[in-house]
């Protein structure tokens, strides 16, 4: 017997019987105390692996043989489902690997759908049975704005596991050269990716953090450039500053 649990173990060890032995390995229950009892290892445990068929079923045909009889060899879950990466930020995403049928696979961590110049990696390149893994994304250069799926994948035995997130990269807006100011006004064009949101802020004090800044108009970029005009007066000398998202 293999990693049972039943109220009672029963295992003789009948004396009359040569080169034949009775085993229970790992288990949970009381065990009966016959004169002549079989032999009892590991009793009041469980040991790992937990199904020794299971295991090698996967050692022999691989883990998708494992999943074709209704067993999980592993599981695989990614959060959030989506992040925003702005320029000069990093995105991360949780990557939580399950192990259902306790048999500690060392699961393989892989990332695809990367757009050029946008890197991504994990603090740790495997999990070993059930645990997590943390998957950091940057940029080393430009990145076309827009949204991508990125593909997290699990590989153990032969068998992948996916679990795609999505990954919004924002653009940077730009000031275009035309500013006017007259009577009392101040104008200015800016553009930016179309759809993504942006904000208009403004200070009398260029070294104040961004959080500081009033918050004059907010909208979302468009084909073309976006106005803006500042319409009242002031006496102070005043810093704008366009910021997305």
């Amino acid at each position: 017997m293999y990693n049972c649990r039943v109220p009672q173990f029963q295992l003789e060890q009948p004396a009359t019987t040569t080169n034949h032995y009775n085993w229970t390995i790992g288990g949970l229950g009381s065990a009966y105390a016959y004169s002549d009892k079989g032999i009892y290892d590991t009793l009041g445990s469980m040991v790992s692996p937990h199904s020794l068929y299971l295991k090698q079923l996967r050692e022999r045909l691989g883990g998708a043989a494992v999943e074709n009889i209704g067993y999980p060899l592993f599981t695989m879950a990614s959060s959030p489902a989506s992040q925003i990466l702005a320029p000069g930020t990093n995105a991360a995403f949780a990557v939580t690997i399950g192990d259902p049928t306790l048999l500690g696979a060392s699961v393989a961590l892989g990332v695809s759908g990367l757009p050029a110049n946008l890197n991504a990696s994990f603090n740790t390149n495997a999990v070993v049975g059930a645990g997590g893994a943390t998957l950091t994304g940057s940029a080393s250069g430009p990145v076309t704005p827009g949204n991508y799926t990125l593909n997290v994948t699990g590989v153990n035995a032969g068998l992948t596991h996916t679990s795609p997130v999505s990954l919004f990269v924002l653009g940077m807006p730009s000031l275009n050269p035309r500013v006017t100011s007259q009577a009392g006004t101040f104008a200015f064009s800016f553009s930016g990716p179309n759809g993504q949101g942006y904000h208009v802020l403004c200070s009398t004090n260029l070294s104040w953090p961004w959080t500081s800044w009033t918050v004059l108009t907010s909208g979302v970029f468009g084909v073309g450039n976006s106005y803006f005009t500042n319409a009242v007066p002031t006496n102070s000398r005043m810093f704008y500053r366009v910021r997305s998202p």
